[in-house]
């Protein structure tokens, strides 16, 4: 990720945009998938690792997430939809 973009990911995709990425609601693989809330309100980001052929589902990995505090997390198939955003290069 740019150095310049705010390490939490903080609901909006105005960083990401005015670096050159691409940010959008669909999504492919290896895209960095970003959603508002969540913990002190900062929302999350994770990786896609997969996308359904239909495009309707993802599977995702994420730290600090599914698999809790320290730890990295492997998804299995889940809506696109739980996520807003996709940021990819």
């Amino acid at each position: 990720m740019p150095s310049n973009w705010v390490v939490t990911p903080l609901p909006g995709p105005t960083t990401p945009a005015l670096s050159g990425w691409s940010v959008s609601g669909a999504t492919t693989v290896g895209a960095i998938a970003q959603k508002g809330g969540g913990w002190g309100g900062y929302g999350h980001v994770a990786i896609v690792d997969a996308v359904s052929e239909d495009g309707s589902q993802i599977q995702i990995r994420d730290m600090n997430g599914q698999a809790g505090f320290g730890r990295v997390g492997y998804s299995s198939w889940i809506p696109v939809s739980t996520y807003q955003h996709f940021i990819a290069h």
